[in-house]
């Protein structure tokens, strides 16, 4: 028969609940403690792992970023620009073209003064260190009247456009000479639209074209600035040398692709191999004509000031906002990279083009009724 407990029993009992609780309690203290000092062990391994590499780094020198560095790092880069088809003297009507772009001698003008600003903008964004600014001018600068219709459609003839043309010209040089310490080499060739003659010509295309004849104007109008120099040609290419590197000007008239999928630079590419067997075989080649931008290993081509017409549209030509290009030429690297010199401060919205249309579309005539 078992003893019923007595007081001390219970006493005793409740003395050893009270050891084994505090035993688990410090069994736990123990536990958290030794979870404590494991962690903070590896977070001292890892601090001395971080604190080896960063005195590595410093022994190293590698952080030697300063303006000294960057003065004496010896970059040499020069900077072209590419300014084509600006097509100054023609009309795009907003509506003929569902508002995607509207053109006229007035908005040719304020492009043309944006891009001249950009120019400066971009020398000291992208290429500081450059002191010559070879600037290609390379044609169609004038629509001319190589198709009937532009007798009718054209703000200007074509010696008026060419006289307007010059004067542009003069103002982005103008410009550049008085806000820019460096030399400006004009680097120019004729382009198709702007031939006195009907048909295009080969052998004396140079002699019939309004552009060639404002090329001679311009070298002899800069022949006493000592900054500016205009280098001419009657061939269909020019050539420069940068960094004993050859560079290419042409208008690009006989590159042509007819929308094939390949796009342009299929028969560029084409072009430029066979002109380039021969003693003046180019690093670069730079054309515009086809009023659209793009960069190549071997080719950049220029877009249009002019931007999306009626012609365009017809033969399905992508839209492509308005742009001339910038280029920076290094001594290493030949053309380190292009970029577009937009004409327009931004491109019109859906909203704004459908608003357009749809005035177009409530315009009606009033009804002829007789009696």
């Amino acid at each position: 028969m078992a003893r019923t407990p007595t007081k001390e029993d219970v006493l005793q009992l409740g003395d050893s609940i009270k050891a084994d609780a505090r035993l688990s309690r410090i069994d736990a203290e123990l536990k958290s403690l030794r979870e404590k000092y494991k962690s903070a062990l590896k977070q001292i391994e890892e601090f001395e792992k971080r604190e080896e590499f960063v005195s590595h780094i410093e022994r190293g020198k590698i952080y030697q970023w300063d303006e000294e560095t960057r003065k004496n790092s010896g970059s040499q880069a020069t900077a072209i620009v590419l300014l084509s088809d600006w097509h100054i003297e023609e009309s795009v009507e907003g509506g003929k073209v569902t508002y995607l772009n509207e053109f006229n001698p007035d908005i040719a003008e304020a492009r043309v003064k944006r891009v001249a600003w950009k120019i400066l903008e971009y020398l000291d964004r992208y290429c500081p260190m450059a002191k010559v600014l070879y600037l290609g001018l390379m044609g169609d600068f004038i629509t001319g009247y190589i198709h009937e219709e532009l007798k009718e459609t054209n703000h200007m003839s074509p010696n008026e456009a060419v006289i307007y043309a010059q004067d542009l010209i003069c103002g982005v040089i103008d410009l550049i000479v008085k806000k820019w310490k460096g030399k400006i080499v004009c680097v120019t060739v004729h382009g198709n639209h702007s031939r006195a003659t009907p048909k295009e010509l080969i052998k004396s295309s140079a002699a019939n074209s309004y552009e060639w004849k404002m090329y001679q104007d311009l070298a002899r109008l800069y022949g006493p600035e000592p900054r500016v120099t205009i280098l001419n040609t009657e061939a269909d290419h020019n050539y420069v040398s940068i960094y004993g590197r050859l560079v290419r000007f042409l208008h690009g008239t006989g590159i042509k692709y007819n929308n094939g999928v390949g796009g342009f630079t299929i028969p560029a590419n084409k072009m430029i191999s066979k002109w380039n067997d021969s003693p003046l075989k180019a690093d670069l080649t730079v054309f515009g004509h086809l009023h659209t931008h793009a960069v190549h290993k071997l080719l950049i081509a220029n877009s249009s000031l002019i931007g999306h017409s009626e012609y365009g549209l017809r033969i399905g030509a992508a839209y492509e906002p308005p742009s001339q290009t910038f280029i920076v030429f290094s001594k290493n690297r030949g053309a380190h990279f292009a970029v577009k010199m937009y004409c327009d401060d931004r491109d019109p919205s859906t909203e704004e083009i459908l608003g357009k249309m749809a005035v177009d579309h409530k315009r009606v005539r009033r009804r002829i009724v007789f009696g």
